[in-house]
């Protein structure tokens, strides 16, 4: 008899502990939701190739990729660029901008905001391309405002239920944190 009182203690225990050790992750898996940057880059990639107009100049990025970096709680969006303007021919390159971010609780779409352009290559540089890249600098970085980078799933949404009280980038992705 005491040793089924014994057996029946250390079980309670056991399962009594278990909750315990498990409780603080579930309230942490409510009080928070992370977004990979991997499923946000797949996002990103299925979006693309998207366009930007600016007075008389189209660009069109492809293969965009975004790193997320904590520090600064900064966006790198680095994509190849194709500029198109009137009766010319169309110029080829790669082009990076640092941002941050803002989310839109009636949209569920997070969005670059104020990026700034860190670099821009064209792959043919003459002078006729070099003048047209020196006009176009300051141009390039506000064309990206608003761009949207990842729109939340319906699943995503159901698992929010409200909106976040703050979001932040850490190394590899986005946190959604509730309060």
């Amino acid at each position: 008899m005491h040793s089924l009182k014994r057996q029946f203690i250390k079980k309670s225990v056991g399962i009594v502990g278990t909750f315990l050790l498990l409780k603080p992750r579930i309230s942490l898996a409510q009080s928070s939701y992370y977004i990979s940057g991997q499923l946000i880059n797949l996002y990103l990639i299925h979006q693309s190739p998207f366009s930007k107009s600016f007075l008389f100049f189209t660009i069109q990025c492809s293969n965009p990729v975004l790193e997320f970096v904590k520090k600064g709680q900064r966006l790198y969006l680095n994509c190849g660029i194709e500029i198109s303007v009137p009766n010319q021919s169309p110029v080829k390159g790669k082009l990076a901008l640092d941002s941050s971010f803002q989310y839109d609780p009636i949209t569920s779409k997070i969005a670059l905001k104020d990026p700034n352009l860190s670099s821009i290559s064209l792959d043919v540089l003459n002078e006729k391309d070099n003048l047209l890249l020196k006009q176009l600098s300051p141009f390039l970085g506000p064309m990206f405002n608003q761009q949207v980078v990842y729109e939340l799933s319906a699943a995503d949404i159901s698992m929010l239920k409200k909106a976040p009280s703050s979001i932040f980038v850490e190394d590899g992705g986005i946190r959604f944190i509730f309060n």
